[in-house]
C-alpha cells in the first residue's frame, strides 16, 4: 500500500535522495577519466576520504572538480546509472514524494537534470533540488553517501556505505541506518519508514520544504 496520497500533496511523506555516487556512477566516472589523462592507478577502495585532492597526484589537486573532468563538457553523459537505481526510484515514487538533492555548480544543473529525466523519465523534474546545505532540506528522510551531509539533518538519516564514509563515529550519527546499496532500502518497505521517521506536520523543526 502507497503512503503517498497525491490527493494530499499539503503534507506528504518526503525522502530527499542525493544524486552522485547514491543514483548514478559519478565516482566510477571522475575516477576513470582522471586516471586516463594522469597516468594514475587510483582506485576507488582508495579514496577513503571526502577530500579528494589527499589521494590524487600534487599536479592534479583542485583539477578534477574543474572543467578538465567533472565539468567537462558532455561528462554526465558518461555517468551510468547505479544497479537498480531506476527500479528502486520508481518505487521511491511510487511510494513517497521524492526529491533528488545535488549540491553542483550552476553550470552543471541542466546536464544533471537531463541525465535524470533520460534515466528516470516518471520522475518529477520540479522535484530536482539543488541545495549545498542539505541540512536546510524539509523531508522527513535523507539519503546519501556524505557522511557530511547527514550532520545536522533532522530526520531520518540512510548512509549508502562507502570506502570514504568509514569514520569510527559514523553509526551514532546515521542511527545505525548504514546499507550497501538502494536494494536494501527497497527491501525495508514502506512500513519501516513510517514507524522508523513518522510524518510530521508541516511547520516542524525542518527548515525547508520541498515544493
Amino acid at each position: 500500500m502507497s503512503v503517498y496520497n497525491p490527493a494530499n500533496k499539503c503534507n506528504p511523506y518526503q525522502i530527499a535522495i542525493d544524486l552522485d555516487d547514491t543514483l548514478s556512477c559519478f565516482g566510477e566516472t571522475w575516477l576513470a577519466m582522471y586516471n586516463e589523462k594522469s597516468g594514475d592507478n587510483l582506485t576507488l577502495e582508495q579514496i577513503t576520504d571526502w577530500e579528494i585532492d589527499k589521494f590524487i597526484l600534487p599536479e592534479w589537486r583542485g583539477r578534477v572538480l574543474s572543467e578538465e573532468i567533472v565539468y567537462s563538457e558532455g561528462f554526465y553523459d558518461k555517468v551510468p546509472v547505479k544497479e537498480g537505481a531506476v527500479e528502486f526510484m520508481r518505487w521511491a515514487c511510487d511510494n513517497f514524494r521524492a526529491a533528488i538533492v545535488s549540491a553542483t555548480r550552476h553550470d552543471a544543473v541542466a546536464d544533471k537534470a537531463r541525465w535524470i529525466q533520460k534515466h528516470f523519465p516518471f520522475f518529477d523534474i520540479k522535484d530536482f533540488i539543488i541545495c549545498h546545505d542539505k541540512q536546510a532540506i524539509k523531508a522527513h528522510v535523507l539519503i546519501d553517501d556524505g557522511l557530511h551531509n547527514l550532520y545536522g539533518f533532522r530526520g531520518g538519516k540512510i548512509l549508502i556505505d562507502r570506502p570514504w564514509n568509514q569514520e569510527s563515529d559514523t553509526d551514532q550519527i546515521t542511527e545505525n541506518l548504514r546499507v550497501d546499496n538502494l536494494m536494501d532500502i527497497q527491501r525495508l518497505g514502506t512500513g519501516f519508514f513510517l514507524h522508523w521517521a513518522p510524518c510530521k506536520e508541516r511547520g516542524g523543526n525542518h527548515a525547508r520544504a520541498i515544493q
